[in-house]
């Protein structure tokens, strides 16, 4: 029986059980972050301290269904879950008022119970899976940086000395990349891959982000993998991309930094 991308269909004594993408996921980040999945069925914040944390000084409240989770610095436990907070947003006011300095905020999405909307690339781009060790695609994505303001570049967690392993490309006519996806292992949840995607400036609006997107999630699923989207809050650009092929947010978070 083939794998489903949108549910993982289990028989427990008589009740049959469906697990979406969006649940393992929630789930994952619990276990995760050292807590009981079913505490995020109910209301309230717990603190998840860690030494990484410690060397960062980074705080982030993850709102997990009806929980908050927020990882920390073991010395600000006190500090993170006091309240408690009536929403991220007090949160990220209080932590600010005890010194932290906000770092922004972001989204993760799953694929919904739709599933992957397919999306084919415009007249004239042509669509290519590859991997980063295949001949020419290193100097491919070297020119496409060179055309690249690298804000975009760093958004899209691309760096020509990091590639990701799978990558699909909207080459355009000349043989140029127009548009660019690649994912990741999700390290905190297995069977996730994390999706990047950039498209380059004079090939904008044309919906080859989209359509880049698309095919590496397919690509994905095809070897058993859920597709994981992550996005920053004011993109609006990304948070309709995400909208049209099927994502719906699994989690939000805000962050806040100690530097003392």
């Amino acid at each position: 029986m083939g794998r489903e991308h949108d549910v993982l269909v289990l028989l427990r004594g008589s009740i049959l059980m469906t697990i979406t993408p969006h649940d393992r996921f929630v789930d994952g980040m619990a276990i995760h972050f050292g807590l009981d999945p079913a505490i995020t069925h109910a209301p309230g914040w717990s603190a998840a301290p860690s030494d990484e944390r410690a060397a960062s000084g980074v705080a982030a409240a993850y709102q997990l269904r009806a929980h908050v989770a927020v990882p920390c610095p073991p010395d600000r436990v006190a500090d993170v879950v006091a309240g408690p907070p009536s929403s991220l947003e007090d949160w990220v006011d209080r932590m600010v008022a005890l010194g932290a300095e906000m770092l922004g905020g972001a989204a993760m999405q799953t694929l919904g119970s739709s599933g992957l909307r397919a999306v084919e690339p415009a007249e004239g781009y042509e669509l290519r899976r590859v991997r980063s060790e295949d001949a020419g695609v290193r100097e491919l994505v070297a020119e496409l940086l060179e055309r690249t303001d690298p804000d975009d570049a760093d958004q899209a967690d691309l760096d020509l000395e990091e590639l990701d392993e799978t990558i699909v490309l909207a080459l355009a006519g000349d043989g140029t990349v127009a548009a660019y996806a690649s994912s990741r292992p999700w390290d905190e949840v297995e069977r996730f891959g994390d999706v990047g995607v950039l498209t380059a400036a004079d090939h904008r609006r044309k919906g080859l982000g989209a359509a880049v997107v698309s095919e590496m999630c397919r690509w994905l699923l095809e070897d058993g993998i859920d597709p994981l989207y992550r996005r920053d809050h004011d993109n609006t650009g990304s948070v309709r991309l995400s909208l049209g092929l099927g994502f719906v947010p699994a989690t939000r978070l805000l962050a806040v930094r100690w530097t003392d």
